[in-house]
């Protein structure tokens, strides 16, 4: 505290100042004090360091056993459809595989065999039989076939085709429709016939002067008789007869 009038410092509590005497009043001094106190407080500069920056909560799922059963029941659903795909795939390969290839089946080497009096050769790739006077032949994929010899002139067939027509209407076959169809240069009639509720196609082509090949072919699982006529053609141009 100091006096108005001279400027001394004074002793809290004097009523007069010792150097010139003056009075000194208390309750002034001191609210001038305080307001010189609020006028002199300096600004101090906010420091982000020390404000915190408020923590983000984590949202907690609120889920119910009955939400448990659905997620678990979808899961089991999706999993299941999976192993049905997985097991689908394999089992279509595995027939895929059996149907394409039937080596096992067929004759892996060409084969020459005798039949009555004559020999013919069949190429590898089939499965041939001999029964009496009988060739069968099989490719166990798209077609199998007979191959017989008639000691006939095949232009006799060609220019009258009411003779193959009345043989087949003997023997209770019925004719839907007929097409002649050339392989390497060798003619062949053919005949879509119904044999006894299925469909076979007969087939009649020339050997020699003396002699032509006639049978029935028949369609596999994946069909296709047209495979057929250019086995029967090799195997027709190989026939030696026995001396």
């Amino acid at each position: 505290m100091v006096c108005k009038n001279c400027g001394a410092d004074l002793k809290p509590g004097i009523k007069y100042c010792l150097e010139c005497g003056s009075y000194i009043d208390e309750e002034e001094d001191v609210e001038v004090e305080e307001e010189n106190e609020e006028l002199s407080t300096e600004y101090k500069p906010i420091e982000f360091r020390d404000i915190e920056k408020p923590k983000r909560k984590k949202r907690k799922l609120n889920l119910t056993t009955t939400d448990y059963l659905i997620y678990a029941g979808l899961l089991i659903v999706l999993i299941g459809s999976i192993i049905v795909i997985i097991v689908a795939v394999v089992s279509s390969n595995n027939a895929n595989k059996q149907v394409q290839d039937p080596s096992s089946l067929v004759s892996q080497t060409a084969k020459t065999l005798t039949i009555d009096n004559y020999t013919v050769k069949v190429p590898a790739g089939v499965n041939p039989t001999v029964d009496g006077s009988t060739l069968s032949v099989s490719d166990n994929r798209n077609y199998s076939f007979s191959y017989t010899l008639q000691q006939q002139s095949f232009s006799n067939y060609v220019n009258d085709h009411s003779i193959i027509e009345n043989e087949l209407k003997a023997a209770n076959h019925q004719i839907n429709s007929f097409t002649d169809k050339d392989v390497n240069g060798k003619k062949f009639l053919i005949y879509d016939i119904t044999v006894n509720g299925e469909r076979e196609y007969f087939y009649i082509t020339k050997t020699n002067d003396k002699y032509t090949a006639v049978g029935v072919i028949t369609i596999l699982t994946n069909g296709n008789w047209e495979l057929a006529l250019n086995v029967i053609d090799e195997i027709n141009q190989t026939v030696t007869f026995q001396s």
